[in-house]
């Protein structure tokens, strides 16, 4: 075996469990931090990030995934707020989106929601089983 590529791997750790747990901490807090998106000429949104359950649920949301995603995962301002939606004429909550994002800002940021949930080219790699 080439003796850069084994030193590479001796540098790579393959986790343990007593690793991730020494790593609960930081897990935990990944999986429930808030994150800020600035929404041109309205200003910054606050979102959570999303569950498996918030990405199971708006896939089953037809045809309006991105919008459940950026409804349900709200957090300032709340977009549940029933005098907002009064304000904006909506005949359902979830139409509140719609009426106050363009298209490409609602994919946006369904995208940057995805994204912080792990959905991204920079979250996972694989690392390939070198042969002898």
């Amino acid at each position: 075996m080439d003796k850069n590529l084994q030193t590479e791997l001796n540098k790579r750790s393959v986790l343990s469990a007593k690793d991730l747990i020494a790593k609960k901490g930081l897990i935990e807090k990944k999986k429930t931090k808030n994150i800020s998106i600035e929404v041109s000429e309205l200003g910054v949104m606050i979102f959570k990030t999303p569950t498996t359950e918030d990405l199971m649920d708006a896939n089953e949301y037809s045809g309006r995934a991105q919008d459940f995603l950026v409804f349900n995962c709200s957090v300032e301002p709340n977009l549940r707020n029933q005098e907002l939606q009064e304000a904006f004429g909506v005949a359902t909550p979830i139409e509140i989106v719609r009426e106050l994002l363009l298209p490409g800002e609602i994919h946006n940021i369904a995208e940057l929601l995805s994204s912080s949930a792990g959905f991204n080219d920079e979250s996972a790699k694989l690392v390939n089983d070198i042969k002898n």
